[in-house]
């Protein structure tokens, strides 16, 4: 997309919004199955072309699942960490929702991290 951009190319809407949804997409999917991808930004997101489609069919994929929390896994209540010593949040701060940001550790304290992939 970058290189479209510097060549003179502006994006088509079109496009924008097709990659938009598969977004939105993959963080629905993942909140499906209690996963917090807590690291969404532009690195991380890749466009793969279709193979054999016509037209210039892309997908996007989401990659890099380092920074990821499997609540399920770690049977948490809802999407909730408790927060009760200093600790990382998991991805770039740059990307994390307030409310993801703005808890300071105690003894009841937890982070939200519902919203966290939508922000």
């Amino acid at each position: 997309m970058k290189r479209e951009f510097r060549g003179g190319e502006f994006i088509q809407e079109s496009r924008v919004r097709d990659l938009l949804v598969q977004l939105c997409e993959a963080v629905a999917h993942l909140k499906q199955h209690r996963i917090v991808h807590r690291d969404i930004k532009a690195d991380n997101v890749m466009l793969q072309s279709a193979p054999g489609a016509a037209g210039g069919v892309e997908r996007l994929v989401l990659i890099d699942f380092g920074q990821c929390l499997d609540c399920g896994l770690y049977q948490l209540d809802g999407f909730r960490l408790p927060l009760l010593v200093p600790q990382s949040r998991g991805g770039a701060p740059g990307f994390l929702a307030p409310e993801v940001m703005t808890p300071q550790p105690g003894p009841r304290t937890v982070i939200n991290f519902e919203k966290n992939d939508d922000w």
